[in-house]
C-alpha cells in the first residue's frame, strides 16, 4: 500500500480509536442492561431482552467488524505492519477471537433468549429456566471480553514485547 500522510494516518488511528472505544463502551453496557435484568418485571425483562438483541445488532457487530478493518488498514499504512511487533499480533488475535466467539455464542445466545422470552406466555420467567443458565454464560462470558477489550487498550498504548522474529531486515530482498 502507498505511503499515507501524517493527516491521513491521524484520521485513521483516530476512526480505529473511536470505533473500538465504541465498541468496548457498548459492550460494557450490555454487561449492565443483562444485570438490571434480573430484579425487573417481567415486562421488562422482555425489553431488556430485546434491546440487548438490538444493541448486538446495530452497535456491537457492526463496530466489531470496522475495528478489525480499520485495524488491518492501520497495519497496512503504518511502520508497526501485521507481524513485525508482538502488541500488533497480539492484538490481532484477541480481535479476531472477539470477533469469532461473539459470533458463534453470544449473539445465539441473545438471539435465543430474546426468542424465549417473547414465546413465554407466562408472569415470569421460572426459575429453572434454560433461560437463566443462557443468561450467567452470556453474562459472564461478555464480562470477560470487556475485561480483554480494556487489556487490549493498555496494549495498544503500552505496545510491549518486543519486535517479533518475523519482522522483515532492512535492506533484505523480497
Amino acid at each position: 500500500m502507498s505511503p499515507v500522510s501524517v493527516t491521513g494516518r491521524f484520521w485513521i488511528i483516530s476512526t480505529h480509536v473511536v470505533i473500538s472505544l465504541t465498541w468496548a463502551v457498548t459492550a460494557a453496557l450490555l454487561v449492565l442492561l443483562q444485570l438490571g435484568q434480573v430484579q425487573r418485571a417481567f415486562a421488562a425483562q422482555v425489553v431488556i431482552a430485546d434491546l440487548s438483541k438490538f444493541i448486538d445488532d446495530v452497535v456491537l457487530i457492526p463496530c466489531a467488524s470496522l475495528s478489525l478493518l480499520t485495524g488491518l488498514l492501520l497495519c497496512a499504512v503504518t511502520p508497526w505492519g501485521y507481524f513485525k511487533h508482538w502488541w500488533v499480533v497480539i492484538k490481532g488475535l484477541l480481535t479476531v477471537s472477539f470477533i469469532v466467539f461473539g459470533t458463534v455464542a453470544l449473539e445465539p445466545w441473545l438471539n435465543s433468549n430474546a426468542a424465549y422470552l417473547e414465546g413465554l406466555n407466562a408472569p415470569a420467567i421460572p426459575a429453572d429456566s434454560i433461560y437463566w443458565t443462557t443468561w450467567f454464560q452470556g453474562l459472564v462470558a461478555t464480562g470477560l471480553q470487556v475485561l480483554l477489550q480494556v487489556a487490549v487498550v493498555f496494549i495498544s498504548f503500552l505496545k510491549p514485547w518486543g519486535r517479533t522474529p518475523w519482522k522483515r531486515v532492512a535492506g533484505a530482498q523480497t
